[in-house]
């Protein structure tokens, strides 16, 4: 079994070790085994890619994406990330980034936060959170499906 990291030690503090939270952790580990996030985390850290570097953002963005994975910090010292959902032309995206290669991006860009709440969390004694703003301003009925079709 691989080292916890400071999510899942939170998430044990959390629930005291209760059985319905050992359970949740060896689910959160088999996840990560199917999905190959080791992997994952492996070439983030061999290659030294950042969340502008991840593999597909450029296309991404050149599909009219518009994010920011580490905008700033709050004052609690949480990392804010921004996504601008409204400025999304739904057509373009799915035409240009198909949902296969989206749902790739994620695995990687949820990879790279947990590397980073990780990294911060050890070094503040504390566990860090992502805060994610979402702009939906210039959102329509068109986005709703997209957005459907992303979360999934």
């Amino acid at each position: 079994m691989e080292p916890l990291d400071a999510a899942g030690v939170a998430l044990l503090r959390l629930h005291h070790y209760e059985e319905d939270t050992l359970q949740l952790m060896q689910d959160m580990l088999e996840m990560r085994h199917k999905l190959k996030s080791d992997e994952v985390c492996n070439e983030i850290t061999t290659q030294g890619l950042s969340f502008a570097t991840l593999p597909g953002t450029a296309e991404l963005h050149a599909a009219s994406w518009q994010n920011n994975d580490y905008l700033c910090v709050d004052k609690h010292g949480d990392v804010v990330a921004y996504e601008r959902w409204g400025a999304v032309d739904p057509s373009s995206l799915l035409e240009k980034f198909p949902l296969e290669r989206y749902r790739e991006w994620e695995k990687y860009r949820w990879e790279a936060r947990a590397m980073v709440l990780d990294t911060l969390s050890r070094r503040t004694g504390r566990v860090v959170r992502f805060v994610n703003v979402i702009d939906c301003k210039g959102a329509g009925s068109r986005h709703r499906k997209i957005l459907v079709v992303l979360m999934v």
